[in-house]
């Protein structure tokens, strides 16, 4: 049976909050020492990397300038979580159908705070002693059930007693859920708290593994650990062995899944290949690839969260002033997208060949590619869309502003035809009189020399409003069509 040597793991929780916000409150989160001292809950840590590239170093380092896209947090204050004060203390976690409770190490707790608005709250988990490889599976398997109120942990405390010079302990249980929603309270969501919270445990979070074995596991093994699958989970298809299983040494393996990545070493039994494997290799797992899985990480849950508000516009709108407001939104959207892609996108982070190997496994099992285009595919018809509704509207507005035209020039016209008419018959008459020398009647020469001479515009008049008449006809019947179509 295959043994872990040795194991370590983060549990990630991906969420959405305000960025801004959730920086300043954890920031001002602070406690009243045994001093009555103020300190602070969380210390920012930062990730130090090594092999990746200088400008990739400073994305999520602790120093503060233009090149950060995020704040890595490290809780200082363990016992605000009822945690024992040293992370070497052990503690207990009880599973749902396991009937021994495995012992643990609660390492760490982290807040990662990206600008775009993803969070991640991590837990680092060690297992406190060798296990077989079907049991530290299972134990990732239940740590990433927080919706399970009987996955829980139980927490020692130590009491000391001043009579007898002797300690003893109590214990204090803790399920998933409340410790997690302790943690989640932390951040500033745009969603009232408790449905903030209940929407978070309700979701796989994410592992980051490292294990050493003593053999080579099974086939099936690393399917399940490439899932975060129970031990008890018989994978019909190995077809995709290749796809999500990355061997770039001959002792050690990649396993990668939408559910995280985990890293096994196998012991070689040389002094030096297992002492690196042991330190060194180590060291990368906690800084260079955690950097390059967490950016994986942000990249897909920042697509998924572009494409969930893509969504929420895709139907008709009839109000043209949210449309003209949408579009601009989408001008910005546009914007922030590209310097989203110069900021966090890279497909060359390392000098160091399998570093790269190892980050191009991670972004095709999280299909990074496939969000990329869809979002990509479906903002572009979305401002497609919103752009052709727009013209329309214009159109039916400049339709609709030339039949006002068109009216008042029918009106300007037929006003201005009596005005002339009456202006020409008072100024011709006298003059047709004083040449000919008689009084114009309707039926004299002067007369009807006069009704000829004031004929002339009025058809002309007319011809133009039968014209003008004629195209408010069809602008009208134009705005109808384009009606139809909005």
């Amino acid at each position: 049976m295959c043994t872990v040597k040795k194991h370590h793991s983060w549990i990630i929780y991906p969420l959405l909050a305000n960025y801004e916000q959730s920086v300043d409150s954890i920031k001002k989160a602070t406690y009243l020492n045994h001093k009555n001292k103020t300190l602070p809950v969380f210390e920012e840590t930062g990730i130090k990397t090594q092999d990746l590239r200088k400008g990739l170093r400073r994305l999520l380092s602790k120093e503060d300038h233009n090149a950060k896209i995020g704040h890595v947090f490290s809780l200082k204050k363990r016992d605000l979580f009822q945690l024992p004060p040293r992370p070497n203390d052990s503690l207990y976690f009880y599973a749902r159908t396991v009937e021994k409770p495995f012992e643990i190490y609660l390492k760490d707790m982290r807040i990662v705070l990206f600008e775009s608005g993803v969070v991640f709250l991590m837990m680092r988990v060690d297992a406190k002693d060798e296990c077989s490889l079907d049991t530290c599976m299972n134990l990732m398997y239940y740590l990433c059930e927080p919706k399970d109120a009987k996955n829980y942990l139980e927490i020692p405390k130590k009491i000391w007693n001043a009579e007898t010079k002797s300690t003893t302990y109590s214990f204090q249980k803790i399920s998933l859920q409340q410790f997690i929603s302790q943690f989640i309270s932390y951040l500033e969501g745009d969603i009232e708290l408790g449905l903030y919270i209940q929407d978070t445990l309700h979701r796989k979070p994410i592992i980051y593994s490292y294990l050493i074995t003593d053999q080579h596991p099974q086939s099936h093994d690393l399917q399940n650990l490439a899932r975060n699958y129970h031990s008890a989970y018989q994978l019909n298809n190995q077809s995709d062995h290749g796809n999500n299983i990355l061997q770039v040494f001959s002792n050690q393996y990649w396993c990668a899944s939408i559910n995280g990545l985990c890293s096994l070493t196998v012991e070689s039994h040389i002094e030096r290949t297992d002492r690196f494997f042991d330190q060194g290799f180590e060291y990368k797992w906690e800084s260079d690839y955690f950097f390059l899985f967490l950016n994986a990480l942000h990249q897909k849950r920042s697509l998924i969260y572009l494409l969930n508000e893509i969504r929420q516009y895709n139907y008709p709108f009839n109000d043209y002033d949210m449309i003209e407001n949408k579009l601009i939104e989408f001008q910005k959207t546009n914007e922030l997208f590209s310097l989203f892609l110069l900021r966090c996108f890279f497909d060359v982070p390392s000098s160091v060949e399998h570093v790269n190997q190892v980050y191009n496994l991670i972004e095709r099992a999280f299909n990074i590619s496939e969000y990329e285009n869809e979002f990509r595919s479906k903002f572009q018809s979305l401002i497609a869309y919103y752009d052709t509704i727009t013209n329309r509207k214009k159109q039916i507005e400049e339709k609709q502003k030339e039949i006002k035209k068109k009216y008042v020039q029918i009106y300007v016209g037929i006003l201005g035809t009596l005005v002339s008419i009456l202006t020409i018959y008072a100024s011709l008459i006298p003059i047709l009189e004083y040449w000919i020398g008689e009084t114009a009647s309707l039926a004299s020469i002067p007369s009807l020399i006069l009704i000829v001479i004031l004929i002339i515009p009025v058809i002309t008049v007319a011809v133009n409003i039968i014209n003008q008449l004629q195209e408010i006809k069809e602008n009208k019947e134009s705005i109808e069509k384009l009606k139809k179509l909005l």
